[in-house]
This record gives structure tokens, sequence and C-alpha cells, in this order.
């Protein structure tokens, strides 16, 4: 009898630990179950899939796609076409063509007062004109045109009004003068003109019953500023100074002012 009481405990005992066992494996069961799930709603949310929450199923939305690189360094497409930055000689369209097809012609022509003064060092000039130092004055005219844009080629042509009974003592009778000249040219602070003559001159002086005509290589600077530009034409004021001849035996110098107009044909 008392083993037939002890067998039942131990049986009892065994089948209460079965349970409790079983109850564990179950907690440990759901426990994974969840978080497995948990795991698996953020990638099938990104995946743009339905995620299960407390049973109930809702939609949702993809995540971006980070995985190509954007190219915010993507320029604006820029318009290179510029306005000519350099200077505007205001006399026409000098890049363009004409109506017949071909580039205008730009030419100019001035008037300008020249004082002049004459030094001689050679005896018999010092003798036949009563001294070795004078000044004289006479009215020139000029005209050119533009071989390049920045080179012209420009003749000159003065003379003084003048009698030679009429001079001072220090005075000279410039009775003609003559000059042919190529001037590059260049702009300053955007607005002046600046071209250097470079040419030859020769000038006829008289005083008294003598006479000379002196001529050799010529170089001088002027500066024009304009007064008045349109489309087709340019007027401009100038000044400047003028080597007319620097040789030993004479040398001719003199500052010069007037006016210039620029045109196209």
């Amino acid at each position: 009898m008392m083993r037939v009481t002890v067998l039942a405990a131990c049986l009892l005992a065994t089948q209460a630990v079965a349970a409790q066992d079983a109850v564990a494996d179950d907690s440990d069961y759901q426990a994974d179950n969840s978080f497995s799930d948990a795991s698996s709603a953020p990638a099938e949310a990104a995946a743009g899939g339905d995620a299960d929450a407390g049973g109930a199923t809702r939609d949702v939305e993809a995540a971006p796609d980070y995985s190509t690189p954007t190219d915010f360094g993507a320029a604006a497409e820029v318009d290179d076409s510029s306005a000519d930055a350099g200077y505007d000689y205001g006399y026409g369209a000098s890049d363009g063509a004409d109506d017949d097809g071909g580039e205008p012609l730009e030419l100019y022509a001035g008037a300008d007062y020249v004082r002049t003064t004459m030094s001689f060092s050679k005896p018999a000039l010092v003798a036949s004109f009563g001294g070795d130092e004078f000044n004289s004055q006479m009215y020139r005219i000029r005209a050119g045109m533009r071989l390049f844009s920045k080179i012209g080629l420009e003749v000159q042509y003065g003379a003084g009004n003048q009698d030679v009974a009429d001079l001072d003592s220090d005075e000279a009778l410039t009775d003609q003068f003559y000059g042919v000249y190529l001037v590059p040219t260049g702009v300053l602070f955007d607005l002046v003109e600046v071209g250097a003559a470079l040419g030859y001159a020769r000038t006829e002086l008289k005083r008294g019953g003598a006479s000379e005509g002196l001529g050799g290589a010529s170089f001088g600077l002027n500066f024009e500023l304009p007064l008045l530009t349109r489309d087709s034409y340019a007027l401009r004021l100038g000044a400047g100074g003028t080597v007319y001849r620097a040789q030993p035996s004479a040398r001719i110098y003199g500052y010069h002012a007037g006016l210039r107009l620029d045109f196209t044909l």
C-alpha cells in the first residue's frame, strides 16, 4: 500500500513539471515570434509592403532611395555672349559688314591750330635766317583711315597765314608742311583715345629773303576726347605734341589743338 502511494505521488510531480515546461516553451515561442514580426515590419515598410500591427493591415509608403546620388552640382547654362569690352570708337559698326557684305571703311578728318618752334645749329641756316631759334604757327588739316582696328594711316598738310613782311624778330613763316604717319591707337581710362604718330614730315620755312625746306623722321602723341557720338560718326576734341624734325642741324617741334571727325563709308 505504501509503495502505491509513493508511486502515485511521483507520477503527479512528473506531470506538474511537464506542464510547467510546456507553459515556458509556449511563452518563449510567442516572444520569438513577436520579435521576428517586429523586426520584419521595417524591412517590409522600406520595401513598400504591408505591415501587420495588432492584426490590422495598413499600407506603408516606400522610403526614398538614397542609393543613387543626386547631382546637385549641375550648373545652369551660362550665356557666354557678352558686349564688346573694347573701346567703342563711335563712328559705325566696325565689327559688322555693310549692305554689300564687305567691311565698312573707317575714315577720319581733322583740323588743328599748330604752334611750332625751330632751332638751328647749322651755321649756314643761322646766317641766312638771322638767328638760331624762331617761332611759327600754321593751320593743319589731316585725313586718315584705319588699316586695322587700332592702326591708322594719316596724311597731313599745313600752311601759315602770315605775311613775311609782318613777322616779328623771333618769328619765321611756315610756308607749307607735309606729313604722312602710321598712327597706332589705344584707350586711356576707357574714354580718351591716345595715338602715337610715327612717320615722315617736311616743312618749308621762310624769313626775309631766306627759305629752306627741312625734312626728316617725325613722331608725336595725340589725345582725342569724344564730344559727340552717333551711329555713323563721332566728333572729337584733340590735342598733343609733335616733333617734326629732330636732326642736329635743325630741330622743329610744336603743340596742336583741334577737332577730328570720324565716319564710315
